[in-house]
């Protein structure tokens, strides 16, 4: 993903609203792939990730920002910012638990 949008903008300068939106699905369906996760939904100021089988500290860093997992549904539920950027929020947290770092500042903010 990172190759290609470097192109598009090395081609045709700063990508518009719509092609970063774009790329930052394509970004999340990547990290959701590496994940095993099949379905990453935003529902009622919530995101879903599911299916996703999370160790102790993935659960630890789901908790640090307000989430819970259902082991049973193999689901994680964690609550969005009211007005951020859903796309950036759902990159960070599926990061986040990938990478199993959790931001210094505790949320998650969208690159301008």
């Amino acid at each position: 993903v990172e190759r290609v949008v470097a192109e598009l903008v090395e081609r045709n300068g700063a990508l518009p609203a719509a092609a970063r939106n774009l790329a930052d699905i394509a970004r999340i369906k990547a990290l959701a792939a590496e994940l095993g996760v099949t379905s990453v939904t935003s529902v009622r100021n919530r995101l879903e990730v599911k299916p996703i089988a999370l160790d102790a500290a993935q659960k630890g860093i789901l908790g640090s920002r307000g989430g819970i997992y259902h082991e049973p549904d193999r689901k994680a539920v964690v609550p969005l910012e009211y007005g951020g950027s859903v796309t950036a929020q759902a990159l960070g947290i599926l990061d986040a638990i990938l990478t199993g770092v959790q931001p210094a500042s505790g949320t998650f903010q969208e690159d301008e």
